[in-house]
């Protein structure tokens, strides 16, 4: 439920200021023939300030007025420096090498600030201005990360390509002692189009590869840290955080095999190119529930294992191709499934994220089941599908049901760039099909009356907020736990407030289509 618009546009404002700053430096250097040197320096800056204001008015839901800042800074610096040579060893045969050194750096800062008890003088807002002493806390993260990597790259008459890379990876995140993570990459690509000599194909290419990655853990995952908050009397305050830190948590890899063709026909003005891909995630930073008797709700630890397996696949083309006129389209779709193999011994699920612990909803991870899944309270039914109503007409229900998944089945888009002379006309759609996501709108706009659902009539062709004794109300049939026939009405909001935490009423299909962008230039 909201305040009346006028209130949320002119009273309870929230105003946001944004600025991103980047730079970049760098530079070549021509050593000798084949051997260049390279140096480059990068630096992102992003800011973000903003307030909130809370008023009080006739009929507002808000019953103290409030005021809030909040200002958050983020910094990202990175080094890259490079060795590379290449050169022709035969007239077929040719070699390209890398020996590289990276360094990256972040920095966040994130303050924020409040009223506490009301306001001194009605409608100044500023923080000062604050009845009770106001609230404050601040949360700044610093890590980086270090890394040397060379590769290396063969190549036989511009038809054969082998590649292989090695890497060597540290990071600030994990263990002082045990803070690096080795990873190499393997790639074999074939050109085949000139061997078939078919007029119609332009290019045809088959690749295979393997690659590793690391994934290291979250800042401040190794030591225990402490959040500062507004200060009780004299005495400041502390909390102590829910994730139990692990001295000795080191990083994960993840690899990934894949398979893909890339073929183009009619001098590329029609093309696709696919990929299958297998991926595990091993020895990742988790953290795992943990009994709240223990003082903490969580506990880092190497261990999760995942697998994931999927397509990609991409048909563009150009229908249109003039001399002023060019119209090129292209279509891709793509399918992933996430399977959650191990998580630590003894423990066979586990919860992502309980946001909605208080609707009974929680995000878990499931051994053996599809990652993200929806695990919560659902209505009971009973063998004939009738539902199962409590003597007070709520809806009966099951705890611990699993509901569905996040992970969606098919996702896709359609980009058209349409080209005129010097004008361009580009449209970018979105598409996703499957998977779930819980919809606190509907779940508060039910209870407030402001969904449509609460409005119109009923099956006796009555409205439904007219009162049920008038005829109104929502037609309920089922069954009673006893089994004795169910056939009552009620009010809409009576409903909606009694079945609030049925989890399974607020889960709503994920698939959309989506315009994503129209730009003419």
């Amino acid at each position: 439920y909201w305040d009346a618009p006028h209130y949320e546009q002119y009273q309870n404002t929230n105003n946001n200021e944004n600025s991103t700053y980047s730079g970049n430096f760098g530079f070549d250097y021509n050593i000798m023939d084949g051997l260049t040197a390279n140096v480059e320096v990068n630096r992102r800056a992003y800011n973000r300030t903003s307030n909130v204001r809370s008023f009080i008015g006739v009929n507002t839901l808000a019953t103290q007025a409030g005021y809030s800042e909040q200002s958050e800074v983020n910094e990202q610096n990175e080094m890259r420096a490079s060795l590379r040579y290449n050169t022709n060893i035969t007239d077929k045969l040719d070699i390209n090498a890398l020996v590289g050194y990276e360094a990256k750096q972040y920095r966040s800062i994130y303050t924020t600030a409040n009223t506490s008890g009301g306001l001194a003088i009605p409608d100044f807002y500023t923080i000062a201005n604050s009845v009770d002493k106001p609230g404050y806390s601040t949360t700044r993260r610093n890590n980086s990360n270090r890394g040397v990597y060379s590769s290396i790259s063969l190549g036989y008459d511009s038809m054969l390509y082998l590649d292989g890379t090695y890497r060597y990876d540290w990071s600030s995140t994990a263990a002082a002692d045990n803070n690096r993570v080795n990873t190499y990459s393997l790639m074999g690509s074939f050109l085949f189009d000139k061997l078939i000599d078919v007029d119609a194909i332009s290019f045809a290419k088959v690749r295979v590869s393997y690659a590793e990655a690391p994934i290291f853990p979250g800042t401040y995952a190794t030591s225990p840290t402490y959040g500062s908050g507004t200060a009780y009397g004299s005495l400041a305050s502390l909390s102590v955080p829910n994730t139990l830190a692990n001295p000795q948590l080191t990083g994960g890899i993840r690899n990934e095999t894949e398979f893909g063709i890339d073929m183009r026909f009619l001098n590329n003005r029609l093309g696709f190119d696919v990929t299958y891909f297998e991926r595990e995630d091993s020895g990742l930073p988790v953290a795992i529930s943990a009994a709240g008797g223990s003082g903490y709700t969580g506990l880092s630890v190497n261990s999760k294992m995942t697998s994931s397996d999927g397509i990609e696949v991409m048909i563009k083309g150009t229908p249109i191709q003039t001399e002023d006129l060019r119209w090129d389209l292209s279509f891709n779709f793509a399918t992933v499934s996430k399977t959650v193999d191990f998580i630590y011994d003894g423990i066979d699920r586990n919860i992502l994220n309980s946001w909605l612990s208080w609707s009974s909803l929680d995000l878990q991870e499931i051994v053996g089941e599809e990652w993200g899944t929806f695990v919560g309270r659902t209505r009971k039914q009973d063998a004939q599908g009738n539902w199962i109503y409590q003597a007070g007409g709520n809806h009966d229900y099951e705890n611990n049901q699993i509901l569905g998944n996040v992970m969606p089945d098919v996702t896709g888009g359609i980009t058209s760039n349409l080209q005129y002379k010097n004008w361009d006309l580009a449209i970018g759609i979105d598409f996703q099909d499957g998977g779930l996501y819980h919809s606190v709108t509907d779940m508060f706009s039910m209870a407030s009356g402001q969904h449509e659902w609460t409005a119109g009539l009923n099956d006796k062709g009555n409205p439904k907020r007219d009162p049920v004794s008038a005829g109104g109300g929502i037609h309920q049939v089922g069954v009673y736990a006893d089994g004795s026939t169910a056939d009552f009405y009620r009010a809409p909001d009576s409903w909606a407030w009694g079945n609030w935490t049925r989890d399974d009423l607020w889960l709503v299909d994920a698939s959309f289509v989506k315009l994503r962008q129209v730009r003419l230039g």
